[in-house]
């Protein structure tokens, strides 16, 4: 093969490589990647400041929940209880904010945008402002 034989071989390679490196970095600039929490959690919407308060609102021979809670698993799964039914969904997390989308349900919208805090402890819905804190058993 000759030197100019072998230099035109390589301009499909190197027309290949231009091309990936240049998709490659478009895809880096769009934006912080898309992750899920690493472990799950549970974050929580107080309806009373103690436990106490909560059942000295309980009406006779029916219980009200004290709190709503949102579970997230790492596997991009989401569970929010607003009543008392378990609404399934997905969850995103790009940068600080956390992207919850819903099927069909009348207890939800079908998206739902929360802020995470630094610390991850607390939640706070975009359009809201309310905010949910990471529970704890401890």
């Amino acid at each position: 093969m000759t030197p100019a034989r072998a230099r035109a071989s390589l301009l499909p390679l190197a027309a290949t490589v231009v091309w990936t490196a240049a998709v490659l970095s478009c895809a880096g600039s769009s934006g912080p990647e898309v992750s899920f929490f690493a472990a799950e959690r549970q974050y929580r919407f107080d309806f009373f400041d103690t436990p106490e308060e909560c059942e000295a609102h309980q009406p006779p021979d029916f219980h009200i929940n004290c709190f709503q809670w949102i579970d997230f698993f790492p596997t991009g799964r989401v569970e929010m209880v607003v009543t008392d039914i378990i609404n399934p969904g997905e969850y995103t997390i790009r940068g600080s904010r956390v992207a919850l989308s819903f099927g069909s349900t009348p207890e939800l919208p079908s998206r739902l945008e929360l802020a995470l805090s630094a610390d991850e402890t607390t939640l706070t819905e975009v359009d809201t402002g309310r905010v949910w804190t990471l529970w704890s058993e401890s």
